[in-house]
């Protein structure tokens, strides 16, 4: 992964993007080194994108995952 953001006592904290070798990255704020916040998007490697809720560094919560067509798969 490589980082572009705010750190605190070495890690990720605060708002930032994070990238990854697989081509896909991750927009939002960080806290303590993990993804969190109310308001992340993630972009996968073929386009496709969830802009939601994330904790952990996970999709988790309220979001809307978006082919990278426009083609709506999920929202709640």
């Amino acid at each position: 992964m490589c980082y572009d953001g705010e750190w605190r006592a070495g890690v990720p904290h605060g708002y930032g993007k994070a990238y990854y070798s697989n081509g896909g990255y991750f927009q939002g704020y960080f806290k303590n080194g993990v993804a969190d916040c109310v308001d992340g998007i993630f972009v996968y490697p073929d386009g496709t994108f969830y802009r939601g809720d994330i904790r952990d560094s996970s999709a988790n919560g309220h979001g809307t995952l978006v082919y990278k067509n426009g083609e709506m798969i999920f929202t709640g």
